[in-house]
């Protein structure tokens, strides 16, 4: 006979599978993008792209300046994801961003303040939630 004991089992350990099945995709999320920020970073600041013409010189070195920023804020939102729900994951990383740019801009910390990194920081996060979201439904489906 099915308990109710049986059925809190039961759900445990769907929760718990469905609870690993998002720690590794968060902590995926999170190193991929440290680890090509990481790489795209070096690489700007490098002669590595001097070999290739204007055109791809130029739109790389502009990546490479503005991408590690937003990967940046990528890996903080999966990272804040695991602690805290959606929306103070969001407000959390974008806040962080906003403070990060306001110390260069008064000199606290090294950098230059831009505008252009506030709008990679949020296009950033809405690729993470867009991302999350999926990956929920598509897991979601099939929990069921």
């Amino acid at each position: 006979m099915l308990t109710i004991k049986h059925i809190c089992v039961i759900l445990l350990a769907m929760i718990n599978k469905f609870y690993k099945k998002y720690l590794i995709f968060c902590l995926t999320n999170f190193l991929l993008s440290l680890i090509i920020g990481v790489i795209f970073y070096l690489l700007g600041r490098t002669s590595v792209f001097n070999i290739l013409d204007v055109k791809t010189k130029s739109f790389l070195l502009t990546l490479s300046f503005y991408l590690p920023d937003a990967l940046w804020a990528y890996a903080l939102y999966y990272t804040l994801s695991l602690i805290h729900k959606s929306w103070i994951s969001v407000f959390l990383t974008f806040l962080t961003s906003i403070c990060w740019e306001l110390l260069q801009q008064y000199n606290i910390v090294n950098g230059t303040f831009d505008y252009i990194d506030i709008f990679m920081y949020l296009m950033a996060i809405l690729i993470a939630i867009i991302i999350k979201k999926l990956w929920r439904n598509k897991n979601d489906k099939n929990n069921t």
